[in-house]
């Protein structure tokens, strides 16, 4: 279970901290450690990101997948023709 994450379908990612380690959730599904210049961004753009308590991974990863649906769908509504 992972107790807080934030989630951006802007970014395309999402940060979660699991056993004291931080990670980010990339679109493909994959996990990685997170970088310094990530936690940079989370800062800059906090609005950006939607907090997510008590989810597990699997849930996280749909969540992920519809926010960057969203995202797309909106950038696709405004974009000129």
């Amino acid at each position: 279970m992972i107790e807080l994450a934030f989630v951006s379908g802007r970014f395309g990612w999402a940060i979660y901290a699991l056993s004291g380690v931080q990670h980010v959730l990339a679109p493909d599904g994959n996990s990685r450690p997170a970088r310094a210049d990530e936690f940079g961004a989370f800062a800059l753009e906090r609005g950006e990101f939607e907090e997510v308590r008590e989810v597990q991974l699997d849930a996280l990863k749909d969540l992920l997948g519809k926010r960057i649906e969203e995202q797309n769908a909106l950038f696709l509504f405004i974009a000129p023709e």
